[in-house]
């Protein structure tokens, strides 16, 4: 879970169609601004997101903020559902 300057990179330097793990994007309102304006996906996993410890707790995601100011989110789970059992 990098900073929105690695966000913007991949953009930028890349010409990225999907941004995986993009949960920091929120702290750049600029870039917001951008990945609405481009329609650019973010592939969320909000339980490797506790895991890794990005955030205490589901509660505390930043989801439903993401959701609600029309960011396009990819939620990605099946993989980590299936693994979680081993990742204790």
């Amino acid at each position: 879970e990098g900073p929105p300057k690695y966000i913007w990179e991949a953009l930028k330097l890349l010409n990225v169609k999907r941004i995986d793990h993009g949960v920091q994007c929120i702290k750049d309102k600029k870039l917001v601004e951008e990945l609405i304006k481009s329609q650019i996906p973010l592939t969320i996993c909000p339980l490797s997101n506790i895991k890794l410890k990005i955030f205490k707790t589901l509660k505390d995601h930043n989801l439903k903020k993401m959701l609600d100011i029309n960011l396009s989110i990819i939620l990605s789970q099946i993989i980590l559902l299936l693994l979680y059992p081993y990742l204790l």
